[in-house]
């Protein structure tokens, strides 16, 4: 995947001025700014394994890591060879407080600092995944699994190891980091171990979990997390739940080894939970949930609650949450029956006042007091609101643009995934940045 020939452009789009990036043969992703924001670190999909770019699901994927320079054209791959990794693998971004960025390239090496300066740091053995924790201590998944852990300044590597082995599987195999990066938590098959970002430290055994997981999960499950930098852990892996009932995820007490049950969350009788949605900073969770097992999702509710205390939520019939705004904070609902999005701040009031952000669809993305969204009539039109769901502006996009795949706010910018208007039968691809102004 050659980035080089990629220029910025300036064009004007009705009252908009923007920049894209044109050309691309692949759908493009925005994920996370550099500390100075003068880069942009990208996901690439490049199709799945027969080459189609029509792209189902994240499980059809393949996905390249990518660096997009955002004050000049000297952009490059931080991946090329998409077929090097599992259909499903995620990408994961790793920005240093120094501005340093860590990642792991097609040929499983793991490498620290930039294109121009970049620096091996000579892994024993071939690394998947690689995550940095704090004080120069990071994690690492081997290809076999394996979790091994590294010194980022003397690149002295070193196999994790403890008391209590895994009876099925290995460390690596699903590893959450700490909020504040000081330690890792590992699961396996009802085994937890706490890991130090310490060198020469033993992954710690914490109480057994009874559970009975049922899956992998993936992609389309909730996303692993500490919660507000607490003892509970939100794990994302499905699991047999109460009265047969299945969840997606479960969260989980690092110290007792106990599960968050509807009791625990003192619902209703009669209320089974089936899935879970996190707010990214940790510090509020969604629950599905339903009062009939026999419901279909389109009947389900949502308790939603602060991470610090599980009793002190609310339940808000026939919705989704399929959004948060952190900073303000806020969530964005989905109307079960209707499709219709609403946001309401939080914490939640007894009776919780939804505001409708009108004609909203996915994807989303967040700018401080600001919501972006997509014009369910229009694929390639974006929508501005403010969080009481006033319209404060629109740009559309479409005659240039198909529609918009992915959107992520950054500082004051707006970056879009972009799809070409198709010719001949083939599809491309473009990066848009708009700068919002106040």
């Amino acid at each position: 995947m050659d980035l080089s020939t990629l220029q910025w452009e300036t064009l004007t789009m009705g009252e908009h001025r923007i920049r894209q990036l044109a050309g691309l043969n692949y759908p493009i992703i925005p994920l996370s700014a550099s500390p100075d924001g003068k880069s942009l670190v990208v996901v690439v999909q490049t199709g799945n394994p027969t080459g189609s770019t029509e792209i189902a699901s994240w499980d059809q994927a393949r996905a390249l890591l990518a660096m997009i320079d955002l004050q000049d054209n000297a952009h490059w791959s931080l991946q090329t060879n998409a077929t090097a990794f599992p259909p499903n693998y995620l990408p994961r971004v790793n920005w240093l407080p120094d501005g340093s960025l860590l990642w792991v390239d097609e040929a499983h090496k793991a490498f620290l600092g930039s294109e121009q300066n970049r620096r091996e740091l000579n892994a024993p053995v071939p690394i998947s995944q690689i995550e940095y924790a704090s004080n120069n201590i990071a994690f690492a998944q081997a290809e076999d699994v394996e979790l091994w852990r590294v010194d980022l300044v003397s690149e002295l590597w070193e196999k994790v190891t403890t008391p209590k082995p895994p009876k099925a599987g290995a460390l690596g195999g699903y590893f959450i980091l700490a909020r504040d990066g000081s330690y890792a938590l590992a699961f396996q098959d009802g085994q937890m171990w706490r890991i130090p970002a310490k060198m020469g430290a033993i992954a710690e055994p914490l109480p057994d979990v009874k559970v009975e997981i049922v899956g992998r999960g993936g992609p389309s499950g909730p996303s692993p997390t500490q919660l507000a930098n607490g003892s509970y852990w939100l794990i994302g892996l499905p699991r047999a739940g109460e009265a047969g009932i299945g969840s997606e995820g479960f969260v989980v007490d690092e110290y007792r080894g106990s599960i968050v049950t509807a009791k625990d969350l003192q619902l209703p009788e009669g209320y089974y939970i089936s899935g879970y949605y996190a707010s990214s900073d940790g510090r509020w969770l969604a629950v599905t949930i339903s009062d009939d097992p026999m419901q279909p999702w389109e009947q389900t509710d949502v308790y939603l609650t602060p991470s610090t205390d599980f009793t002190a939520g609310r339940i808000v019939k026939g919705v989704s949450v399929v959004g948060w705004h952190d900073e303000a904070p806020a969530v964005i609902f989905r109307d079960n029956k209707t499709g219709a999005f609403s946001v309401a701040r939080l914490p939640l009031a007894d009776t919780t006042v939804k505001a409708r952000l009108n004609n909203a669809a996915p994807p989303l993305a967040m700018l401080p007091e600001t919501i972006f969204a997509v014009d369910r009539a229009s694929p390639a039109r974006v929508l501005q609101f403010d969080l009481d769901g006033r319209l404060l502006n629109t740009f559309d996009l479409s005659t240039q643009y198909e529609s918009i795949l992915s959107m992520r706010g950054i500082e004051d910018r707006l970056f879009l995934g972009v799809k070409g208007r198709q010719a001949d039968n083939a599809c491309t691809y473009a990066l848009v940045e708009w700068r919002i102004e106040p």
